[in-house]
């Protein structure tokens, strides 16, 4: 977070140097230096907003009695939160290459960011013996040299980013694409020197897997990546794997097989296994680690097929269904969240996303430390974590629970009533013991969890609109 305020700062300085000639209404005069604080609040409002989800950020902050969202405005005006929005920033636009170097790094803007996720999440956590290898598209339709085009995503156009995810969805290794033509995306610098006859989908496999060679790991692939040279590759490396594979890399004998429905045709070469399955239609495998032994086919949904062979089918099918998804797995978990927002600048939309991923890494390995919550409820208690609690202030869940009550909700006083056993009520203002003062009052606030006493002039009002009552 540190970073994020030197960097922001840096940038809105930069940027008012350089518009001298400003409109005397411009909201950028009302900038003041951030610090780590403050941004921690910003980045929580939008993991708030991947929850509560509305058409602008607007009317996040509206008082219209049909959208309100009290917190927002309780956390951060609006004029403030657009100002931290507009001038985020990672990184240092006076070292930034020159646009017209086709050497330059076109992930510059987010350099330190990349590096710092990407050496963070092989440190903490090592995976299990299955890995998948697959591409994941972030939705952009913006002007980017490095757009890509996949119709078989849902985004269809965005940023594609290779991935190496554990079954569990947790992303250890991955790779922004930025263009064909980009040297300072090539890895041959990263591989050894037996890599360089391989093309680029497989020296892209070859990359992810570099910290995972020799320990008798498994990865799973799609047709896009795979190759017999890759395969024998891997398997020089003590490293299993199986996909699917495209018809034009497959040997005549098993490309040519007529097959009638269930049936299977297979070719061994040395460790590799190629296989031709036909059910709806004709399937290719390429694995090293599998023989041609068919399984009880899974009963899947939809409608039943025809042929009684039809329910057996090859292992390694099977267990490709079974492994392939977690890449797939990891999108589905982010996208009902999702806290990148549509932007003008790709970067921070990216940005975002990635830090989105590290977050859903965390709750992965809360949930392999024994956790139960969901990643809804997660992200929930770490926006709270970090909008009512502070370094120097503990809170457990009640005070969150209550911070969050007294800020949003309406609240009104109230007196206490007079019992058998307590014919003179009184108690202690919240707010005055907090500096130190002792005030008995007989008013109190009953809307909130712990019906705190409070004065009616001017604790009861620093209690429901201030989250520093005390300062």
């Amino acid at each position: 977070m540190n970073h994020f305020a030197i960097q922001t700062n840096l940038f809105a300085d930069q940027y008012i140097q350089s518009h001298p000639n400003l409109g005397p209404y411009s909201t950028v005069h009302k900038w003041v230096p951030t610090n780590a604080g403050e941004m921690k609040k910003f980045f929580r409002l939008l993991l708030v907003m991947g929850v509560v989800k509305k058409p602008t950020v607007a009317l996040y902050w509206s008082t219209d009695a049909l959208f309100q969202t009290p917190l927002f405005g309780a956390v951060m005006p609006w004029n403030r939160f657009l100002l931290l929005l507009k001038f985020f920033h990672i990184n240092d636009n006076r070292n930034a290459p020159n646009p017209d170097d086709i050497n330059r790094d076109r992930l510059y803007k987010i350099r330190p960011l990349l590096d710092e996720l990407f050496e963070k999440f092989q440190s903490v956590y090592t995976p299990g013996p299955s890995v998948v290898v697959d591409e994941s598209l972030l939705l952009w339709k913006g002007r980017l040299v490095f757009r890509q085009y996949l119709p078989l995503k849902t985004a269809r156009f965005g940023i594609k980013i290779f991935c190496m995810c554990e079954d569990s969805g947790y992303m250890y290794r991955f790779r922004v694409y930025t263009g064909k033509q980009d040297p300072t995306s090539a890895i041959d610098t990263a591989l050894p020197t037996e890599c360089a006859e391989l093309s680029v989908s497989e020296k892209i496999v070859a990359y992810l897997m570099l910290p995972l060679l020799d320990q008798g790991s498994t990865v799973w692939m799609d047709n896009w990546y795979t190759s017999c040279r890759l395969y024998h590759y891997l398997h020089h490396h003590k490293t299993n794997a199986c996909g699917t594979i495209r018809s034009n890399r497959i040997p005549p004998e098993v490309k040519n097989a007529k097959l009638g429905p269930g049936q299977v045709s297979a070719f061994r070469s040395g460790p590799l296994l190629c296989l031709k399955y036909h059910d709806k239609r004709d399937v290719h495998m390429l694995t090293t680690q599998h023989n041609e032994i068919l399984v009880p086919a899974k009963k899947g949904r939809g409608r039943p097929s025809l042929t009684s062979s039809s329910t057996l089918k090859p292992m390694c099918i099977d267990e490709y269904n079974c492994n392939m998804g977690g890449v797939d797995k990891q999108e589905q978990m982010l996208h009902p969240y999702s806290i990148a927002r549509k932007t003008m600048k790709w970067y921070k939309k990216l940005s975002l996303q990635l830090i989105h991923t590290a977050l859903l890494n965390s709750y992965i390995l809360y949930q392999k430390c024994g956790g139960c919550s969901s990643f809804l409820t997660f992200q929930h208690d770490v926006a709270a974590a970090f909008l009512f609690g502070d370094a120097d202030v503990s809170f457990d869940t009640a005070d969150k629970s209550e911070a969050l009550t007294r800020l949003t909700e309406r609240h009104f006083p109230d007196k206490l009533k007079p019992t058998e056993s307590w014919s003179k009520p009184q108690a202690r203002c919240r707010v005055c013991s907090k500096h130190g003062v002792r005030h008995d009052v007989t008013t109190f606030c009953s809307s909130c969890p712990s019906k705190p006493g409070l004065c009616s002039v001017p604790c009861f009002q620093r209690w429901h609109t201030q989250m520093r009552y005390w300062d």
